[in-house]
């Protein structure tokens, strides 16, 4: 594939940053991917092999990493985090590609979850020195911020599990407790996602009594209070901090 086929298969143009290139890319990914086209009449690994192909030549910095990637940066985060993509070459191998270093928040239009819990989980690790779960809580919460993603999301229902079910189609209020949420009728009921990043979406938000949420035939609604929603970055730097000294025995 030549640079130029690649930019008529992304609709990119020539003097595209980086940025301008994946927003290109996952634009056509949504059209042609078969989770949303039941017959795409283009297939997906091309885009993949032209998204690469325009990177590699074009936007990248020295090290290889896009300087500006699609993401707003938190300052106050304790570390930076790399970000990752997986790509599927023509050999059918699926490699992950180091695409960015930052304090980045998650962006859930230009980065997987499952690649965003990679990037947490080794930052969490290169802290700590190995698997330490506190250290990785505080920075899950500190590289999500529940309204960003919301904006991003654009939407406010979300197809849930009521654990076991009621039997009833009856809305049922949904309170947080202990990071899980419950629906709360004549008894209790877990609420769960397909989605796992919900839950790091949603509870924050109906614990901290800047959203309500209401349950109704699988799925879940959810309304803004109006309530400011505040991260308490001093509490988790703080805690990463103890957790890290505390592994390395400082």
């Amino acid at each position: 594939m030549t640079k130029e086929e690649a930019r008529l298969l992304l609709h990119a143009d020539r003097h595209d940053s980086a940025k301008e290139i994946r927003k290109k890319y996952l634009r056509q990914m949504k059209i042609f991917h078969p989770d949303n086209n039941a017959a795409p009449d283009l297939d997906v690994r091309l885009l993949n092999e032209a998204y690469r192909l325009l990177l590699e030549t074009q936007g990248a910095s020295d090290d290889g990493l896009i300087p500006d990637w699609d993401a707003d940066i938190v300052r106050e985060a304790f570390c930076e985090r790399t970000i990752y993509m997986s790509h599927t070459f023509d050999d059918g191998v699926t490699h992950l590609i180091a695409m960015a270093r930052g304090k980045y928040l998650w962006n859930p239009e230009a980065e997987e979850f499952s690649m965003l819990l990679k990037s947490v989980y080794e930052a969490a690790h290169r802290l700590a020195g190995r698997e330490e779960p506190m250290v990785f809580h505080y920075l899950m919460q500190e590289f999500i911020d529940p309204i960003y993603v919301l904006e991003k999301l654009g939407k406010s229902a979300f197809r849930c599990k009521v654990e076991p079910a009621p039997g009833d189609e009856a809305s049922l209020q949904v309170k947080a407790s202990s990071s899980r949420l419950y629906a709360m009728g004549k008894r209790i009921y877990r609420v769960s996602f397909s989605d796992k990043s919900l839950n790091y979406v949603i509870t924050p938000l109906v614990e901290n009594s800047c959203a309500t949420a209401e349950v109704s035939g699988g799925v879940l609604r959810l309304t803004m209070t109006g309530k400011k929603f505040v991260r308490d970055f001093s509490r988790a730097n703080e805690a990463i901090l103890k957790s890290s000294q505390k592994v390395h025995g400082a």
